[in-house]
C-alpha cells in the first residue's frame, strides 16, 4: 500500500537527485540513495523508525563510498574529475559572457561549458579565454590578453 511516508521519501529522493545534478561533487547523491531505500522500506510497510534507520545507514555507507571514489579519482592531474582538469586551459567564447544577465557558453577542447567571467566585464563572442576556476557545473574564465602583432606597431 502506498502510504504518505512512501511519497515523502520518493519526493525527497527526487529533490536530492536534482540537487546533485545541479551541484556535482557526489555530496547529495548518497542522501538521494538513502531516501530511495527509505521509500522501499516504507513500501514494505515498516514503521518510521525503520525507515529512518534505513535512510541513515544507506546514506552513511554511500557517502563513505563516494568519498573514497572521489579521493581515488582525483589523485593526480591526469585523473581529475569534471572541470578541474580544465583549469589553465584556453577556450573560445561561443555566446557572450555577460555577468549581469548571467549568460555565456565557452568551448574548451571539444566540450561546451556554461561560464562566467572572472571580472564584471562582458566578454564578446569569439574571444579567447583561460579557465581560472570551476564552480559547481560552470567555469570561471579570464580573457586572454592578445599579444600585439607586428602590424600594430
Amino acid at each position: 500500500m502506498l502510504t504518505f511516508g512512501f511519497w515523502v521519501w520518493v519526493i525527497l529522493a527526487i529533490l536530492l537527485g536534482v540537487a546533485e545534478m545541479l551541484s556535482g561533487g557526489f555530496f547529495m547523491l548518497p542522501f538521494a540513495v538513502g531516501a530511495a531505500v527509505a521509500a522501499a522500506i516504507a513500501l514494505a510497510g515498516l514503521p518510521l523508525p525503520w525507515q529512518l534507520v534505513g535512510f541513515a545507514v544507506t546514506a552513511g555507507i554511500a557517502l563513505v563510498l563516494a568519498r573514497v571514489y572521489m579521493a581515488r579519482h582525483n589523485a593526480g592531474p591526469s585523473q581529475q574529475l569534471a572541470g578541474n582538469r580544465l583549469i589553465g586551459k584556453t577556450g573560445i567564447v561561443l555566446t557572450e559572457l555577460n555577468p549581469v544577465a548571467d549568460t555565456g557558453i565557452v568551448r574548451v577542447d571539444r566540450e561546451q561549458w556554461r561560464a562566467e567571467p572572472s571580472t564584471n566585464a562582458t566578454v564578446p563572442e569569439g574571444a579567447r579565454v583561460t579557465v581560472t576556476a570551476v564552480e559547481g557545473a560552470h567555469l570561471v574564465v579570464a580573457p586572454v590578453l592578445e599579444e600585439p602583432s607586428e602590424l600594430d606597431a
